[in-house]
């Protein structure tokens, strides 16, 4: 990309240039790049205003007092670093003096940020009085000051946008190099992470590809040692408690000795229900279960056979959070949808700039 205005958590532009980037920019997938939003601390518009047209007060979208959230805005490459809301401009990506930054973004890449942040335990621990858009402009602000601070600079790029990630594959579209623009990878990291039809079709093509089970799953080696604790709790009591638990605190009760692996299964059932519903990975917060159940071509599997689809498989692939550019180095490259893989990889983006 030409220019050095872009989203500071995903790294995308907010105006396509047919002559650039080779694909149509009215296609729908494209649209939500012209969703631009100012996310600020209020304080932060009345020093960094320029150009003034009006006395008018821009629009604050957000709940939270302590955070300014505009309505949607453009942005063309004709305006620098500033962008306009109403009859007024204002500069972005620039401290005013007392730690405060105007950060442009995708509207899309708020509502994942605040998604990521609602549920990741070190930012609630450092800012559990704040709202998931405050933690999200903090922590914005918190990478520019440190930046700024550390001889890093204080450069657009916050989170080493133009750099490649540890499997090699370049974080976003500032570091893609002429093979992918050639071999039009640069169309993943374009694509509407949010509306993403055919992700609960990719599920089954997943299970389908993968060979099923040809019964109830073998036990766990049985253990040495007698039971203790927890261990000596009857079925019926651990299944009522583990009912009312979080599943990956049931993954982690399961995990944490051989013989409450026995107690506490983590069968295709249990895969099903919190994939499906999101709890498991919340990065997949909107398959269609009803399109799960009534695939009409797997419809009796479903409604009969369920515990013979392997969803550890699904599990497999799901916990990876990130993908290659190039493809999934399986028979399913093709099969991933483009939003999912861009939605993945702004959440692991996003996480990686959590505190641990």
């Amino acid at each position: 990309m030409d220019s050095n205005i872009f989203c500071v958590l995903c790294g995308g532009p907010f105006h396509l240039e047919h002559h650039i980037y080779s694909l149509n920019p009215q296609k729908a997938v494209y649209q939500w790049m012209y969703d631009v939003r100012l996310l600020a601390t209020p304080s932060a518009l009345s020093r960094q205003i320029i150009g003034v047209y009006s006395q008018e007060q821009p629009t604050n979208l957000s709940e939270d007092d302590n955070v300014f959230l505009s309505q949607s805005t453009q942005w063309k490459i004709t305006d620098s670093d500033c962008f306009r809301l109403g009859e007024s401009y204002y500069c972005v990506l620039t401290d005013d003096g007392h730690g405060n930054v105007i950060f442009p973004l995708h509207h899309a890449c708020i509502q994942i940020g605040c998604r990521v942040l609602e549920l990741h335990p070190g930012i609630s621990r450092v800012t559990d009085q704040l709202s998931p858009l405050g933690r999200l402009n903090q922590m914005l602000r918190l990478q520019f000051q440190y930046n700024k601070s550390s001889g890093v600079g204080v450069g657009h790029d916050l989170f080493n946008l133009n750099s490649e990630n540890q499997t090699g594959d370049p974080r976003s579209l500032l570091a893609m190099d002429e093979l992918g623009w050639w071999g039009d990878e640069h169309e993943k990291f374009l694509t509407d992470p949010l509306e993403i039809p055919g992700i609960s079709q990719f599920i089954l093509d997943v299970l389908r590809a993968t060979p099923r089970t040809s019964g109830p799953e073998s036990p766990a080696v049985r253990p040495l040692r007698s039971a203790e604790s927890i261990e000596k709790m009857p079925n019926e009591l651990l299944d009522i408690i583990t009912a009312h638990l979080p599943p990956l605190s049931v993954v982690a009760l399961h995990r944490s000795s051989r013989l409450l692996s026995l107690k506490v299964p983590l069968d295709a059932h249990f895969y099903r229900e919190y994939v499906a519903n999101g709890s498991l990975f919340p990065q997949v917060w909107d398959l269609d279960n009803e399109e799960l159940e009534d695939d009409e071509n797997e419809k009796a599997d479903f409604s009969r056979l369920d515990g013979l689809w392997d969803w550890k498989s699904v599990v497999r692939l799901l916990q990876k959070k990130e993908f290659s550019v190039y493809g999934l180095g399986c028979g399913l490259s093709e099969a991933i949808p483009l939003g999912f893989w861009n939605r993945c990889r702004i959440w692991r983006i996003i996480e990686d700039a959590c505190p641990p």
